[in-house]
C-alpha cells in the first residue's frame, strides 16, 4: 500500500489550487535560498576529512582499547567489559587506584573523553588551549626530557593519546609477565 501523500497527490488539480501551495509557491524563493545554504554547510562538514572530529574519536577509541587491555590484565576476573556496556568515563575510573602510576595519566585521558564528547555534539567546535591544558603539562614533561618540541592543537592530543596508550600497554605487558594472569598484587594478597 502507497503512502496517503504520493507523487500523483500533488499532480492533481485540487492541490494546485489549494492554500499549501499557494504558500509553497509564494516561498518559493526563500525555500531555494535555504536548500541552497544547507547544500554548502553539508558541503562544508562532509569535506572535513582531516579535522578534530576524526582524529579525536580515533585517538579516543586506540586510549579505549589499550585502557580495555589494562583492565582485563590487572583483573582477570573482570569478564567481558563490552557485554556491561560501561562508558569510557566508566572504564577509566575501573583503573582509578592511587597506588599506581596511572595517576599522572588521569587527566589527559579524561581530557581525551572531554574533547571526544563535545566534539561528538556539536559539528563547530574548535580546539583551544585551555581545552588542551589538562595534558599540557604531561606531555611537556615528557617531550621537554625528551629534548623534542612540545606540539600544540591536535599534535598536543596525539601525543598523550601515544603516551597514555603506550602507558597502559608496558603496565598491562609487566603485570602479565610478573603476575602470570593473577593481577597485580593488594595489599590484602
Amino acid at each position: 500500500m502507497r503512502a496517503a501523500w504520493s507523487r500523483s497527490t500533488i499532480d492533481e488539480p485540487d492541490f494546485r489550487n489549494s492554500p499549501l501551495f499557494e504558500k509553497l509557491l509564494a516561498d518559493a524563493d526563500n525555500m531555494e535560498a535555504d536548500v541552497e545554504a544547507f547544500n554548502q554547510e553539508y558541503a562544508e562538514f562532509q569535506s572535513r576529512d582531516q579535522d578534530p572530529i576524526s582524529q579525536v574519536l580515533r585517538l579516543h577509541l586506540i586510549v579505549e582499547h589499550y585502557l580495555l587491555a589494562y583492565l582485563r590484565t590487572v583483573n582477570p576476573s573482570i569478564g567481558d567489559l563490552s557485554r556491561a556496556r560501561l562508558t569510557f568515563a566508566q572504564k577509566l575510573q575501573l583503573a582509578d587506584n592511587e597506588e599506581t602510576t596511572i595517576q599522572l595519566l588521569d587527566p589527559g585521558i579524561r581530557c581525551l573523553n572531554a574533547l571526544r564528547n563535545r566534539l561528538a555534539h556539536s559539528l563547530h567546535f574548535d580546539l583551544s588551549d585551555f581545552d588542551l591544558s589538562p595534558i599540557q603539562s604531561f606531555v611537556a614533561a615528557w617531550h621537554w626530557a625528551a629534548g623534542k618540541p612540545i606540539p600544540r592543537g591536535l599534535g598536543l592530543i596525539e601525543a598523550s593519546a601515544l603516551l597514555a596508550s603506550n602507558w597502559l600497554f608496558a603496565y598491562a605487558s609487566m603485570i602479565e609477565r610478573h603476575a602470570q594472569g593473577r593481577g597485580p598484587r593488594t595489599p590484602y594478597s
